[in-house]
């Protein structure tokens, strides 16, 4: 849902933030030129300064403007706030409202701002479009939205309309294919692709960025100058590189825009040829080249077979139908009528003509849906652009941590401003400037650069365990996830099906050793012509262009094991001919499919239908005795059971409903097939549970089946109590109700006719969800999250779509395109040919998509989301303390007119940065760990934690500042013009703040169990060592050049070298145990919340559990430390310089390609 304001906006002489600005800064401005003149010096000074501003501070007389400070720096004050204000509207759409724009009515309005629902992409203002004749609309995210007097709706495409009306279309007119242009544009997508210095000035805009550059300025302002430009300068080359790689996946969208291509359309009642990108929603054409859609097209006349993976993940390709098997008089209903919707940007396998005479050319005819981002890979393509936010460490714990800080960085300000202006000892400016200088420093300079790197790291290490990622900010919800649903079929099982038999009431004994028991014909010699011909001839496969069966892989499965021959809709064995009239096609809501076959060797018309065996019952005119125990004891053993019945048929037109057609069947029997658990499976489950994550299965196959599977891999341990229209045990034996000893199993019909409250039991209680429709699936997982649970949802398919978008953790699984050999990647350079970028297969439904088919993937994002949160804490516990502790030694230098040398700065920050980056590229530890990481970043841990260590700090930084004047030390008299000279007081405090880096490292680095501890971090180790190293090499005061290089003095005795030795120990101890023990403390409590969400009995079971280890990934993919991360950066950063110049020359050749098309297009 969208929320919208209209607005106007407000003339330049009426906007406050730039008016009163104007009017007073040269009102300011001259009393400063004024003071600045009358204190001006032209002679150079005898020892002039080292300060930044030397050019400027060296010619004037400070003691003389000193009474004036005040109004020198007012102009400079108030520059300031206007370039706050000129900022502050590129961070928050509400202030640029209240100071760009009035509040208006649609009448007057000139502008719109909307405000689009969480994770649908960042809210804008945008202009209100009004042309002659027509509604007022507007376009965000380009999406166009008209306005109809009481709300804002999208374009209305022609995709509900009467299946006849598509049937019975004429085309356009050249008139009405014109008006239709104008209003739903061309049929591209006209992706923006920003410049470099567009998406960089973005970036550089952001409030942490722009705060971080004012720090760094303030620095300047205080005489240093390396540490500042070292800054500025890392963090924009970081900012770089996150540029670089957001303008390359605008590229490979722009690359993925499907080419024009010339094709047949019909225009005042003829055929014409035109381009692709003319065509128009409405437009009846003839598709007749095997490439990629041009957009979402009915078929009306004919078939095709497509891939579809780009939108849903599924390899197997899709065999699309025409409407004509629709009732006429239906409306088209986009979700529920896929097999008849050729879908934009999906590959066309194969067309399979229609038989209409008069075409143009031998193929598909169609009636257009959508065109450009209207369709499916439009919309694809709006998802990745604008539904996912750019990850950002703005969020409201980051707030709350500042906020935090900034209390104590005021209270030092304080501090020092008071001792300041009492003592006289330090200029007004100097004070002022300083006083900011201890503000600033709650936003460490590099925080945005290092948690940015933590991310991008995962990335990184994610990809190389083929796991691709869109949304960024999920990832650290995968660390704190607590329950894990998956889907069955081939996510926890393999979809390859094979058939073990038909059982028909009637069939003989299962053959000797075969893993499924029972009674059953395995093969097409000794089985009955009534099942056999349903077999035969109820399904939608088509036969290949290479030859092979393309559809579902169940009925490939069956057709191939009886020896079945396709030709058209012909099949036919040893035993039979069928001939395919009619078909009515599965879907999801209706459970059962339908075929209208003539039997050639009895020349009869038989209705044959296949389908769930609690619908197919519902329509039998006699059901056998011991249908459902027949059923239910193949469920049992988790075969895929479907009902087959059929029924002889007089002729039929081709209006004949449905209904019609769909009773007094009669039962051919049940037809097996046996799936494998799929590797991987179960040692991830077994992980999942063992690490006390819940663990649900939500399937849309039979109760028993997911039962079966549950109990296999662990789920479930208990007899089942399948909760349907009544409670039955496994044998269908009605039952009490017992959770105690039960395990329970609600199919999608019972969930249907509960209370919210039953509902809301269901889905706390019960692991094993079966008969679920799409939407009961993305239900339960909404519940799930109401209920305050973190989920994941693992699937492959178009039916999970829903849920995987409604959980907090999607992940999609694609089948891997199989590696290109030498001589096909030869042919294909020799073609000049590329193929289209990936979008990603399923990311329109999932914000991770494993290009490895089994869901061990996901204890790979759940170690990765682990590890990252864990990072972004210790990096906050770490930025947090040193913010402190350098704002109150800051307070404290400055009070005595001492500060910190520009060499002492810039040399210790290099090692303490290499210990940082340690940290963001930790290693996560490859076994999932009971215990969980804090969910969030402010808690009470944090502040405790930050406390204790703080208190700690300071009470030693108190006892150092005494110790320093007990031995004698003396300050020398304030000169602003004086150089940095060392001194005792700088000497101790430089050391003691070194030793509160090094225990702020060392003691807030978590490590195990969610990462590598401290000692196998070998980067992290050798920062830190070479750390403590240089800090004991100052302690020690051994060598007077050392001293010099880091601009220190000597220590006055060995007393004073002592205490200052024994004060970093004791700091160092008291804050490692402050850390441990907030640790445990509310480490206990966090663990609480998740005990329980594994049945006890299931844990213990688990223990003697030997991992089969049959989805394990190569050694090398878990190698990522510093050096092997820096190597992918560099390798990322190449990569992306290559995509640039790929997407020049695909620009080019897009270009190419169209000028033929039109000109094919012309020649004809």
């Amino acid at each position: 849902m969208v929320e919208s304001v209209f607005l106007r906006r407000r003339p330049i002489y009426k906007r406050w933030d730039i008016i009163p600005f104007l009017l007073i800064f040269p009102m300011l401005l001259s009393p400063c030129v004024f003071q600045i003149k009358e204190c001006w010096i032209e002679e150079e000074p005898d020892y002039p300064s080292n300060s930044t501003f030397a050019f400027l501070f060296d010619h004037i007389d400070v003691e003389k403007l000193e009474p004036h400070t005040i109004t020198v720096m007012l102009p400079i004050i108030l520059a300031l706030l206007q370039a706050i204000l000129l900022l502050i509207p590129y961070w928050n759409v509400n202030i640029r409202r209240k100071l760009h724009f009035d509040a208006a009515t649609i009448e007057h309005a000139t502008h719109v701002a909307f405000y689009p629902g969480k994770h649908r992409g960042s809210p804008g203002i945008v202009p209100l479009i009004r042309e002659k004749n027509k509604e007022p609309y507007t376009n965000f995210q380009q999406k166009r939205r008209e306005w109809d007097g009481t709300h804002w709706r999208s374009i209305k495409y022609p995709s509900n309309l009467k299946i006849s009306e598509y049937l019975h279309s004429k085309g356009l007119t050249e008139t009405e294919a014109s008006k239709r242009l104008l209003y739903y544009g061309q049929n591209n997508y006209n992706i923006p692709v920003p410049s470099f210095t567009e998406i960089l000035i973005d970036q550089l805009r952001t409030p942490l960025f722009a705060f971080q550059i004012f720090t760094n300025l303030l620095y300047l302002i205080d005489d240093y100058i390396s540490t500042p430009l070292m800054n500025i300068l890392m963090t924009v080359f970081m900012e770089s590189a996150t540029v670089r790689n957001r303008q390359s996946s605008f590229l490979e969208l722009r690359g993925a825009e499907t080419p024009p291509i010339a094709l047949h359309v019909k225009r005042n009642g003829e055929w014409k040829k035109t381009t692709s990108d003319l065509l128009v929603p409405g437009d009846l054409i003839v598709l007749d080249q095997e490439t990629l859609c041009p957009c979402d097209i009915i078929i009306v006349s004919g078939r095709a077979v497509m891939n579809e993976a780009m939108l849903t993940g599924e390899s197997t390709p899709q065999v699309k139908e025409s409407c004509s098997m629709l009732p006429l008089e239906k409306n088209l209903n986009t979700a529920t009528e896929r097999k008849c919707i050729m879908y934009g940007g999906t590959t066309i396998e194969q067309i399979i003509p229609s038989e209409e005479k008069g075409l143009p050319a031998k193929g598909v005819v169609g009636v257009v849906l959508a065109t450009g981002l209207g369709s499916a890979q439009g919309k694809l393509i709006r998802t990745i652009l604008f539904s996912a936010d750019k990850f950002s460490v703005e969020s409201k714990d980051t707030y709350y941590v500042l906020i935090f800080l900034a209390i104590f960085s005021l209270f030092s300000a304080g501090y020092f401003a008071y001792y300041s202006f009492n003592a006289h000892t330090v200029s007004t400016f100097r004070t002022i400037a300083q006083v900011m200088l201890i503000i600033a420093t709650t936003i460490p300079p590099d925080i945005s650069m290092q948690l940015n790197c933590t991310v991008t790291t995962t990335l990184l290490a994610l990809s190389k365990c083929k796991i691709f990622c869109t949304e960024p900010y999920r990832i650290t919800f995968a660390g704190t996830a607590t329950t894990c649903c998956f889907d069955k079929t081939g996510t926890l099982t393999a979809e390859e099906y094979k058939l073990i038999g038909v059982d028909n009431m009637n069939a003989p004994p299962a053959p000797k050793g075969a893993i499924i028991t029972g009674h059953y014909f395995n093969n097409k010699n000794n089985m009955p012509l009534e099942p056999l011909m349903v077999i035969g001839g109820c399904h939608s496969l088509v036969r290949g262009k290479y030859g092979q069966l393309v559809g579902d892989s169940l009925e490939a499965s069956a057709l191939s094991s009886m020896r079945f021959k396709l030709l058209n809709n012909t099949v036919t064995n040893s035993r039979m001919k069928l001939t395919i009239v009619k078909t009515y096609h599965f879907t999801s809501e209706l459970r059962k499919m339908t075929t209208i076959c003539h039997n050639e060797d009895q020349n009869k018309l038989y209705a044959l239908m296949k389908g769930a065996p609690e619908t197919i019952k519902e329509i039998l005119d006699e059901v056998p005795e011991n249908y459902d125990e027949t059923c239910r004891k193949y469920t049992k053993q988790g075969c895929r059971v479907l009902a087959l019945a059929y029924r002889e048929v007089a002729n039929i037109d081709a209006n004949t409903p449905r209904s019609t057609i769909e009773c007094h069947m009669k039962f051919a029997g049940f037809i097996l097939f046996s799936a494998a658990i799929k590797r991987g499976s179960e040692d991830t489950v077994v992980a999942l549970l063992k690490s006390q994550h819940r663990v649900i299965i939500i399937t849309g196959d039979d109760p028993l089946t997911a039962c079966h599977v549950a109990k296999v891999l662990h789920i479930a341990k208990n007899p089942t109590e399948i909760h349907d229209l009544k409670i039955t045990d496994e044998d269908g034996k009605e039952i009490k109700s017992d959770m105690a000893k039960h395990t329970l199993c609600y199919t999608g019909r019972a969930l249907e006719n509960s209370t919210p409250e039953e509902f809301e039991f269901a889905v706390k209680h019960c692991n094993i969800f079966a008969r679920m429709s799409p939407q009961m699936k993305a239900n339960i997982i909404t519940k799930l999250n109401d209920l305050g649970e973190h989920t994941m949802m693992c699937g492959d398919g178009t039916n999970d779509v829903s849920a995987l978008k409604q959980a907090d953790v999607g992940l999609g699984l694609v089948e891997e395109e199989p590696e290109q050999d030498e001589e096909t990647k030869s042919i294909m350079e020799s073609l000049d040919e590329k193929p289209v970028a990936n979008l990603g297969a399923a990311s329109i439904a999932a914000p991770f998509v494993s290009k490895r088919p089994t869901i061990s993937g996901i204890i790979d994002i759940i170690r990765f989301g682990r590890s990252t949160l864990t990072s972004n804490q210790d990096l906050f516990k770490q930025f947090a303390l040193t913010s402190l502790t350098f704002a109150c030694q800051l307070s404290i230098l400055y009070v005595e007119n001492v500060r910190f040398g520009e060499r002492q700065n810039f040399i210790f920050s290099l090692f303490t940065m290499v210990a940082q980056f340690s940290i963001a590229w930790a290693i996560p530890r490859r076994r999932l760990s009971v215990e969980r990481p804090f969910p969030n970043l402010f808690n009470y841990y944090f502040v405790s934690s930050v406390l204790l260590q703080f208190f700690s700090h300071m009470f030693f930084m108190i006892l150092t500042h005494k110790l320093v004047f007990d031995s004698g030390f003396k300050l020398s008299k304030f000169n602003f013009y004086s150089k940095f000279t060392p001194n005792l007081l700088n000497t101790a405090m430089y050391i003691f703040k070194s030793e509160i880096e090094i225990n702020t490292i060392l003691c807030n680095f978590r490590g195990a169990p969610f990462m590598q501890s401290f000692s196998e971090n070998k980067s992290l180790l050798l920062g830190t060592f070479l750390s403590a190293l240089i800090m004991v090499i100052m302690l020690a005061d051994f060598n007077p050049q050392i001293t010099n290089l880091f601009q220190l003095v000597s220590f006055p005795s060995k007393s004073f070298q002592f205490h200052m030795a024994m004060y970093c120990i004791l700091d160092f101890v008291i804050s490692l145990m402050s850390e441990k023990i907030s640790l445990y403390i509310f480490s206990k409590i966090n663990q609480k919340r998740f005990e329980g969400k594994v049945d006890q009995e299931i844990i213990d079971d688990l223990e003697d559990y030997i991992e089969i280890d049959d989805d394990i990934l190569p050694e090398s993919v878990h190698e990522f430390g510093l050096m092997e991360m820096a190597k992918s950066q560099m390798l990322m950063q190449q990569q992306i310089a290559m995509k640039n110049k790929e997407a020049s020359i695909r620009e080019k050749k897009k270009e190419e390609v169209t000028r033929k098309a039109i000109e094919e297009a012309k020649g004809k």
